[in-house]
């Protein structure tokens, strides 16, 4: 898993794919990440590729 940080809010996430979103009206293809919150790992959210590393930073794993 790799983990990053919402540069706004200081929130963590998990990294969990990279994919293509195939939908019509986007150019094709076109890349996102699927990601998820730490503390709600149910949830799961998909953002554009270069949006979601716009808005946040690689961190550091998660001390033991």
């Amino acid at each position: 898993m790799i983990r990053f940080r919402c540069k706004k809010t200081g929130r963590f996430y998990a990294l969990l794919a990279h994919g293509l979103d195939m939908s019509r009206g986007r150019p094709r293809p076109f890349p996102v990440v699927v990601y998820s919150p730490e503390d709600d790992p149910h949830a799961i959210y998909v953002m554009a590729s270069q949006e979601f590393y716009e808005q946040y930073e690689e961190a550091s794993p998660e001390a033991v």
